[in-house]
């Protein structure tokens, strides 16, 4: 398996994993009708996609397996003040789960984290998310609680805290 930083031709395979795990993730969670919306603009997302990788508007990493991209990692600058980065999204094909593809992704921005001299990271995940373990599993830590609107729905979600980014990677391995 490769971690490698994203190029534009990887746009369309990013979108579409994020739409198929989205669906398996939030099924019953997220409303069918904010799903079907969301669906309905997956041309004009992997547009905007290709044209932010391309420009180095964002920072993603995707795992790839016989060339094929099976997960992809979004992060960056927080969006919250009491943390320096942030992952934004991690997801990851539903028959690649739980052969430590996430781990590994989880585990290369942290290194690419470390040397920009970023110390700690929060991720943030949905309440009633059943793969929310995940991020106790690399590390993380439940340190926030906020509610999140999607579609009409008021959602609770958890803010998983990485500090001290050094000993994270060592946890790691």
């Amino acid at each position: 398996m490769l971690i490698r930083k994203a190029v534009k031709e990887d746009a369309k395979e990013i979108i579409n994993i994020n739409h198929k795990t989205w669906r398996i993730a939030y099924r019953g969670i997220v409303s069918q009708e904010f799903m079907d919306k969301r669906d309905k603009k997956i041309n004009d997302k992997i547009t905007k996609m290709s044209k932010q990788i391309k420009n180095n508007q964002v920072n993603i990493l995707v795992a790839e397996e016989d060339e094929k991209v099976i997960g992809f990692v979004s992060y960056g600058k927080s969006r919250e003040n009491r943390y320096e980065s942030e992952v934004y999204a991690i997801y990851v094909l539903k028959e690649y789960q739980k052969r430590g593809v996430g781990k590994k992704l989880i585990k290369k921005v942290i290194e690419n984290l470390i040397k920009e001299n970023y110390s700690n990271i929060i991720i943030w995940c949905l309440k009633d998310n059943k793969y929310k373990k995940f991020y106790e599993e690399v590390g993380g830590q439940p340190r926030e609680n906020k509610v999140l609107k999607i579609g009409n729905k008021q959602l609770d979600t958890i803010g998983y805290g990485f500090y001290n980014l050094n000993k994270v990677m060592e946890k790691l391995g």
